[in-house]
């Protein structure tokens, strides 16, 4: 997978530690070997990081606590300021005494990292992924009193509010607001009211809990729901929506046994071991999801692109089926078209995607690409033109509309443009591709 979901996701790294039971992680070199948030989250899952301790990574990755203390241990420092320069006229004065040139480094905001590894860890998450941050940044903005109330114990509840209900005790947080006990729910004024209850005695962060119980309430339609083990499933939405794939395994395995859904459970499970790179867990579940629900098309397309992902033949038939079963969406139409064209049977591609209306950016690409292959030199240059304005359009369709450009076109300047963005964007795939491009033209 890329790096952004596999070296740079720490959940699916630590995901990984936890369902192999490797007890240690060598860092290489590059990517989080040097991140002190990851290195910490390690040791805190009690895994061995090989390597420096996340003290140490801190110290070092700090410019002026690096200085000061190589400068402790009587180690020659390159001239510079002694700490931090609040002020423009203290860093030329500085500067005049150094000497040109003169290097500039912004200090990061510990402090603010700090307190969102606190609220990661709160509700139960490794890390606090940008969404997560935005569905939870009320509580981001009271840490303090909301770890001060948590404090407290007891039972919880929170209630989705448009302003902080009189006569009752509690902590008003936007629209939510955090309260104790179950009796007060009484206390609350108004009908329709949409809020969960946590009383212990289940496994997870409570706040984590308490919150899963309200989108449980959210999604029933409102009323007053105390967690319990189907929360377990709704809690792993959440963990799924917010990108820590981990946690959200987690949940879904508590939830196994108290789930109302379980073909849309296995269904979820597949998806998170599909994820993290386990295809023979991911097929196994979607197998038996299929079992329980044989007609629901996104089943099949599930299990299609993990038997894919394995080489297997048999993928392309629960393509064909979810196709079937959907009605003919877009989103299974394309998955059915690329694996034919995976195949080989470009004319069925084809006919699948032509005419198709809402077609993705890479459902045109795609289609531009087959129409290329089978000679429709016109048609596909039509569609791969209109595909190269979008800002994030496939290299291997930069790549097709270079090569259109120059040998269909005869426009070696745009051409020689396309080819470059292409290359940039795609490497060495595009590069072997055009090589390989080039060679029938000739």
């Amino acid at each position: 997978p890329p790096a952004a979901q596999s070296y740079l996701s720490v959940p699916a790294i630590i995901s990984a530690c936890e369902i192999t039971g490797a007890q240690a992680i060598h860092p290489g070199y590059g990517f989080l070997s040097e991140n002190a948030s990851f290195v910490q989250i390690v040791e805190d899952h009690e895994i061995t990081f090989i390597g420096p301790s996340a003290e140490h990574i801190r110290i070092m990755g700090d410019k002026i606590t690096a200085k000061e203390t190589m400068r402790n241990l009587g180690v020659p420092c390159v001239p510079g300021s002694d700490g931090g320069v609040p002020t423009l006229d203290e860093a030329r004065a500085v500067a005049a005494g150094v000497g040109s040139p003169v290097i500039l480094k912004a200090l990061p905001d510990l402090e603010e990292g700090r307190r969102r590894l606190e609220l990661a860890r709160l509700f139960g998450l490794t890390y606090l992924s940008p969404r997560a941050e935005r569905e939870l940044a009320v509580f981001l903005d009271h840490l303090p009193e909301v770890k001060k109330f948590l404090r407290r114990g007891g039972p919880l509840g929170l209630l989705r509010l448009k302003s902080a209900p009189k006569g009752v005790r509690g902590l008003f947080l936007g629209e939510l607001f955090l309260f104790r006990g179950r009796e007060s729910v009484r206390e609350v004024p108004g009908g329709g009211l949409c809020g969960g209850l946590y009383s212990g005695g289940f496994a997870g962060r409570p706040l984590a809990l308490l919150y899963a119980a309200l989108e449980h309430a959210r999604r029933a339609g409102g009323g007053l729901i105390p967690f319990e083990p189907f929360t377990y499933h709704v809690l792993g939405d959440l963990y799924a929506d917010w990108g820590d794939l981990g946690a959200a395994l987690w949940a879904y395995t508590q939830a196994r046994e108290g789930t109302r859904q379980p073909a849309d459970l296995l269904n979820s499970l597949g998806l998170i071991y599909r994820s993290l790179g386990f295809l023979d867990e991911a097929e196994k579940n979607l197998r038996e999801a299929l079992e329980l629900s044989p007609e629901d098309p996104l089943i099949h397309y599930n299990l299609g692109e993990v038997l894919a992902a394995k080489g297997e033949p048999e993928a392309l038939s629960h393509f064909r089926r979810a196709y079937e079963l959907s009605g003919r969406r877009a989103l299974f139409a394309e998955a059915l078209a690329r694996e034919l064209f995976r195949c080989g049977d470009l004319a069925e591609a084809r006919a699948v995607l032509e005419g198709l209306s809402g077609r993705s950016l890479t459902g045109q690409a795609l289609f531009g690409e087959i129409l290329y292959r089978l000679g429709d030199f016109a048609g596909a240059f039509e569609v791969l033109r209109e595909v190269s304005l979008a800002r994030e359009a496939p290299a291997r369709a930069l790549a097709y509309l270079a090569l259109l450009y120059r040998h269909y076109k005869g426009e070696p300047e745009a051409a020689e443009v396309l080819a470059r963005e292409a290359l940039r964007r795609g490497g060495r795939e595009v590069a072997e591709l055009l090589r390989e491009a080039e060679t029938l033209w000739n």
